[in-house]
């Protein structure tokens, strides 16, 4: 392909299309299910001696739209918040999955994951987010999936993956990478 034919806008569109595809290719099973291997995960990191707490912190409600909300800690995360899985790093992870249950088929509808870092780390923050779907969003500026590396208004894209995916990511390789 010739330098003057790459369109960023595309490329960017057609990204966007792939993710949607993907998204709903993601098997998730019951709300009920889904939150029984968040809790075991959590409490196996807990087990394990990565966080000094998290299990108890996950709560489940359904929204508005009749949505349910798997969610450990605040859904915007500030420093020093309540109810959030805390690393034996002091590093602090909250997050929000919500999922769609109609005819006995679970589908994912979005996530957020914000790993609040100590200051010696470089970075304040990494959050990971799949955004509602909707067609509101600039898929060059802020693609539906996408993570935060630190800088509130930078958005890079990022493949979607199942929720106990992000939280190996999480667990494994970006808490320890950037924890002195």
């Amino acid at each position: 392909m010739a330098n003057n034919d790459w369109d960023p806008r595309a490329q960017a569109q057609d990204f966007e299309q792939r993710t949607k595809a993907h998204v709903g290719s993601i098997e998730i099973p019951s709300a009920s299910q889904l939150i029984h291997q968040v809790r075991w995960y959590l409490q196996n990191m807990t087990n394990k001696g990565r966080t000094k707490s998290g299990v108890h912190m996950l709560k489940q409600k359904v929204n508005q739209y009749g949505d349910t909300q798997i969610e450990a800690g605040p859904t915007f995360h500030k420093q020093g918040a309540k109810d959030c899985v805390v690393f034996q790093s002091g590093a602090e992870l909250s997050f929000g999955i919500t999922i769609h249950e109609e005819d006995r088929k679970s589908s994912l509808l979005a996530y957020r994951f914000h790993l609040e870092l100590l200051p010696q780390s470089g970075l304040d923050f990494v959050r990971i987010d799949l955004n509602m779907p909707n067609d509101n969003y600039d898929p060059l500026d802020q693609p539906r999936s996408h993570m935060h590396p630190g800088v509130e208004g930078m958005h890079f894209p990022f493949p979607p993956m199942h929720p106990i995916a992000v939280l190996d990511r999480i667990f494994h390789v970006i808490e320890p990478g950037l924890t002195p």
